[in-house]
């Protein structure tokens, strides 16, 4: 068959997540969950050809650590002092 259509839907713990593409790219720590991939096969000349399935997996991100090299104080630090007053360099 070569003219096959492949159609996507993407859920993370149950809940649609509007994404239809074959691939879902994922960045921050919310995003983890269970995500299950649900597609469907189908041949546009042949209607009786198709197929359904799903895949399913847990992703978990973990937040990253931010270890500054140096940090400098624009003015006194005192003990107390509020953090935006140190400046990451």
């Amino acid at each position: 068959m070569s003219d096959a259509v492949i159609d996507y839907e993407w859920t993370h713990d149950g809940n649609d997540t509007g994404n239809t593409a074959d691939m879902l790219e994922l960045s921050e720590v919310a995003d983890s969950g269970a995500y299950t991939l649900s597609y469907y096969i189908r041949s546009q000349s042949e209607p009786l050809w198709r197929h359904r399935g799903s895949l399913s997996e847990t992703v978990k991100i973990n937040p990253g650590k931010l270890t500054p090299q140096s940090m400098t104080v624009d003015k006194t630090a005192y003990y107390g002092m509020p953090l935006s007053g140190l400046v990451p360099t």
